[in-house]
């Protein structure tokens, strides 16, 4: 599976992170990509995004990872699901596969493992499929104010998260995008709290299914 991580050349804690968290899977084919330095962090990981799929994505493949290097494995988290997944997701149309989210305003269950999400924060792990690549490369509005979670969502409605989540963000102590992400503990609050609100979801669907 051909990836790209964006990290900044300074941040070396970052890079040896992300760097073992594929050391092990030789299921990737993983690139670090020195991220494009920006005033506005949002803006450089979008122009490293645009960078990547204008310069080093390889068209063959249907599909690519784009990754930040604050990306961590879940223990879910398996070759075999991850295929599953993204085969599903093929199957329902989808632009883009999140792996793990840290908020989300609507989501309805699509499939044992899938949800259609509305709008969405976390970009530390997705999948993009091929015949979005153009419609991101087409943008030219992207604002100081925006991020790039939130233009994805604006983008298109064939976007999925993966439940169980396979990704979440480590804790850093600090945050190149977003500095309300520099509270300690907060990072981790999001995704935990994010993914139980999925798990409720899952749960409400099984009872009435059940008692229908």
């Amino acid at each position: 599976m051909q990836i790209f991580s964006a990290n900044l050349l300074e941040r070396l804690d970052r890079r040896n992170h992300i760097s073992a968290e594929y050391f092990l899977r030789p299921e990737f084919d993983m690139t670090i990509v020195p991220a494009i330095k920006h005033n506005s962090g949002a803006i450089g990981l979008w122009e490293t995004l645009n960078y990547i799929i204008r310069e080093l994505v390889n068209y063959d493949y249907e599909y690519f990872i784009f990754c930040e290097d604050d990306h961590t494995f879940t223990k879910d988290y398996s070759k075999m699901f991850l295929e599953h997944c993204i085969n599903n997701a093929n199957q329902l149309d989808a632009d883009i596969l999140l792996g793990g989210i840290s908020w989300f305003d609507i989501a309805v269950q699509a499939s044992k493992n899938l949800f259609w999400v509305n709008n969405f924060s976390g970009t530390q792990f997705v999948v993009i499929f091929k015949k979005f690549y153009q419609i991101i490369l087409n943008v030219n509005d992207f604002k100081v104010t925006d991020s790039a979670d939130h233009k994805l969502s604006t983008l298109t409605d064939k976007k999925f998260i993966v439940s169980p989540f396979i990704s979440i963000q480590k804790e850093f102590g600090y945050s190149d995008i977003t500095s309300l992400n520099n509270e300690i503990g907060r990072i981790d609050y999001l995704f935990e709290q994010t993914s139980n609100r999925i798990e409720l979801l899952k749960k409400v669907k099984l009872f009435y299914f059940s008692n229908s």
